[in-house]
């Protein structure tokens, strides 16, 4: 029917619009309430070290009546409030501009985060694990999804540490524990000298990138470094066979676990496959 175009010349500014989606998501399932922590922690760093953004956010609570090219743009300004749920009262440019910087409030950002959080940590289970909903079984994807974010944020901003601690010191032990019966079952029947065969590397591939964050405050048992070990070679031997993503992935993971030349080889290999000019950057087209 029709294809509109919005061009910035500051790509962060797209990324900032699009937090307040997971800021304000609306279901309790412990995927969306991690994404409300997640955005709102890292929102709160944005404004914190972005003094120049929270001054134009704060000119917009008290004015309510920011200069923007979408004013004149009547079909975008109708595309954006339809496509974007948290929007959907906003009756013009200028109150959507006013209700994103009361999103990027930082008091009100803070009180989120921490209101968050404690739902999150109440949806732990005394296992470690999580459940994708209340009362249902623990979801070794939905724990490591976790995991993996709080160790993001870690690296991302200055999320205080203990709260990663309270939920990492039973969800770390969980992880590895499913790991470990994983690896056991998959590998009774095989011989010393039989070829580690992995039916989904994603998944142990994810545990491993989960599990990197943690290497310095879990140190890993005798067992789980035999056992890591082995997929951390064979990852080495067969990367070539992964999907894009997974690629990075482990080229991510090796880094990480000090398997740096192999981690080289992979980067060094997207590079020299990937496309790039000046009009689409860089990109990669996938098998």
């Amino acid at each position: 029917h029709q294809f509109t175009l919005e061009y910035t010349s500051n790509p962060t500014w797209i990324a900032i619009q699009s937090l307040p989606y997971l800021m304000e998501y609306e279901h309790e399932c412990a995927e969306q309430t991690f994404a409300r922590f997640y955005a709102n922690a890292l929102a709160s760093e944005i404004i914190s070290s972005n003094p120049k953004i929270a001054t134009v956010f704060e000119d917009w609570r008290k004015n309510g009546k920011p200069n923007s090219k979408l004013e004149e743009n009547e079909e975008l300004k109708s595309l954006i409030l339809a496509e974007t749920p948290w929007l959907n009262d906003a009756q013009n440019e200028d109150e959507k501009k006013k209700n994103l910087a009361l999103l990027f409030d930082l008091e009100k950002m803070k009180t989120s985060q921490e209101a968050a959080f404690e739902k999150l940590k109440q949806k732990q289970k005394s296992s470690g694990g999580f459940s994708w909903f209340d009362g249902g079984y623990e979801s070794e994807y939905i724990t490591r999804h976790i995991l993996a974010g709080l160790g993001h944020l870690e690296k991302l901003s200055k999320i205080n540490n203990s709260k990663i601690d309270q939920i990492a010191q039973t969800g770390i032990p969980f992880l590895d524990s499913k790991f470990l019966e994983y690896h056991k079952a998959r590998t009774k029947d095989s011989k010393t000298t039989d070829k580690l065969i992995w039916i989904n590397p994603y998944s142990d591939l994810h545990y491993l990138y989960t599990r990197s964050f943690y290497l310095d405050k879990y140190p890993l048992s005798d067992t789980l470094k035999k056992a890591t070990k082995l997929y951390l070679e064979t990852a080495k031997k067969d990367w070539l066979n992964y999907s894009l993503y997974e690629k990075g992935l482990t080229a991510l993971t090796l880094n990480r676990f000090g398997e740096r030349e192999s981690a080289k080889k992979i980067i060094e290999s997207l590079t020299e496959t990937a496309s790039n000019n000046e009009d689409w950057g860089m990109y990669w087209i996938a098998n």
